[in-house]
């Protein structure tokens, strides 16, 4: 009879035991029982005279090894449980919000815990290795007392390094920022002098001076202020919806000047939001993207449409007609935008683009 094939070995489970090795974080498992170890001879060489329970006093040495596997389990029970203490803190109380409250509910927390596990392994300790389940208030005052220090002191470590992890990121952040800020500003002041956006402001005023002298000098002083409007404000962070609105009626004139009537505008921004906050140059950005990448013709017309959704964004949006020839982009007008305000707020700037429009919502500030 030919031989039976002996089971195949299954190679996708042993892959699948390997692969849930492999994810256990083994430092975190591991270092209770260092720290423990660590702990329980500091403990002895301070108090073992003074608690006579100490394995230091007693003789017997599996209660030696039971008192090191007991400090152990006590180690592992508050580092787990500090650390879902700290975790349930940060989506409840971040460090941001209020640092000292957040700083003396994490220790009223913490040393409440502490108290609640060194009393009960202590405890057990006493009633299943020395068989004693009577402990002196002196004794549970100098237990208690110690593996608070000693515990404190490890979390005051651990959380400095946090604290010095934190301030290691936010100087990282800080020196991105400042880069940002330098492609940005470098940004604006390819704009403000873009040799385009001159030649074609003065190429419209000179043909308005013959046809038309007034025309001509409300064009000036639309273009002044424009160019006013950039000094001032090339270095400020935000300015109000009022500020930006009355840059956008000079900057607006002088774009339908060139354009019309291939180009409209749809203002829809409510009085009540003078107040809010915006970056400055940021609707002048977004317009100047919108007339780069698209088609302005009579027969395909381009719309630019302005309003305030209901949870507070500005919204700029246009209709899609792309240029059959793309011109040179650097790229850094949309992303500096984004990363700017995502410096400025929590809300992110959202980019969408469909077969009919181009829409970009912008977070308003301080509303």
């Amino acid at each position: 009879m030919p031989r039976k094939p002996e089971n195949p070995i299954d190679y996708s489970m042993i892959q699948r035991i390997s692969l849930f090795f492999a994810r256990i974080n083994w430092w975190r498992l591991a270092s209770p029982a260092g720290l423990g170890i660590l702990l329980n001879v500091v403990m002895n060489l301070i108090f073992g005279l003074l608690y006579p329970y100490s394995p230091a006093n007693v003789e017997d040495k599996n209660n030696t090894l039971a008192a090191y596997f007991w400090v152990i389990l006590l180690t592992f029970l508050v580092m787990v449980g500090l650390r879902t203490i700290n975790d349930h803190l940060d989506k409840r109380m971040a460090w941001n919000a209020n640092p000292v409250r957040r700083l003396i509910v994490q220790q009223l927390m913490d040393i409440s815990y502490i108290l609640f596990c060194v009393s009960v392994v202590r405890n057990l300790f006493n009633w299943y290795c020395v068989g004693q389940t009577f402990i002196s208030l002196r004794d549970e005052i100098v237990v208690a007392a110690v593996s608070v220090t000693l515990t404190m002191i490890v979390v005051g470590i651990d959380m400095g390094v946090f604290l010095l992890k934190r301030w290691r990121d936010s100087v990282s952040e800080l020196e991105r920022f400042k880069k940002e800020n330098i492609e940005f500003q470098f940004e604006m002041l390819k704009n403000q002098v873009n040799p385009h956006f001159l030649f074609n402001s003065l190429n419209t005023l000179s043909s308005l001076i013959f046809a038309d002298q007034e025309t001509a000098a409300q064009f000036v002083r639309q273009l002044a202020k424009v160019y006013r409007y950039v000094l001032e404000n090339r270095d400020k962070e935000l300015i109000t919806m009022a500020e930006e609105m009355m840059f956008l009626a000079s900057y607006r004139y002088l774009v339908e000047m060139r354009f019309a009537p291939n180009l409209h505008f749809d203002v829809d921004i409510p009085d009540s939001y003078k107040n809010a906050q915006i970056m400055p140059m940021t609707l002048q950005m977004l317009i100047e993207n919108a007339i780069k990448h698209n088609i302005l013709s009579q027969k395909k017309p381009l719309t630019i449409h302005l309003r305030v959704t209901e949870d507070h964004f500005l919204e700029v949006i246009n209709n899609l007609q792309p240029k059959s020839t793309k011109e040179y982009s650097s790229g850094l007008g949309l992303k500096n935008i984004t990363n700017r305000y995502a410096y400025l707020t929590d809300r992110p700037v959202c980019v969408s683009q469909s077969r009919e429009e181009f829409r970009v919502l912008v977070p308003l500030i301080c509303y």
